[in-house]
């Protein structure tokens, strides 16, 4: 995991749960929208599971925002719930895209995000239906069961 070891390893010994955000499986993809690759990130997942299965440390719960036109793409959502069954992590939450934080770069005074389309039940279930039928449970946000970590 990047930054200090000793003190990332002392962290994670005090802490009971790790909610991780996913959000574009393709490395060039992750750079154009989030300004950087997504290597270390999948590192960083891939260690937390590690360490959840074979010292028993903190719990790990992903999270992936299903943002329209971004990260609700048969590819990214087949490819993400292939890496969590290969890391032994059958749940995740699916988080709706809304734009209420649109109102917050108001306030701070700063560049508009990007226009786009708001999220439908219809996309959101699609979304679910791919994960659950590749044996991912999919969980909403408040909604999550917290016994399986």
């Amino acid at each position: 995991i990047k930054g200090s070891k000793t003190s990332l390893k002392k962290l994670l010994s005090i802490i009971d749960l790790v909610i991780f955000d996913l959000k574009l499986f393709d490395n060039k993809e992750h750079k154009q929208y989030c300004g950087t690759g997504n290597r270390q990130i999948k590192e960083n997942f891939m260690t937390l599971a590690k360490q959840k299965l074979t010292q028993n440390k903190s719990g790990l719960w992903p999270r992936l925002p299903i943002i329209p036109g971004i990260t609700d793409s048969r590819h990214n959502l087949i490819n993400w719930s292939d890496f969590l069954l290969e890391n032994q992590i059958p749940f995740l939450t699916l988080v709706p895209y809304h734009n209420m934080g649109e109102s917050k770069r108001a306030w701070l005074n700063t560049e508009p995000g990007p226009d786009l389309s708001p999220l439908s039940d219809e996309m959101l279930k699609t979304a679910q239906e791919i994960f659950e039928s590749r044996g991912i449970t999919c969980y909403a946000p408040g909604e999550e069961d917290w016994s399986l970590i």
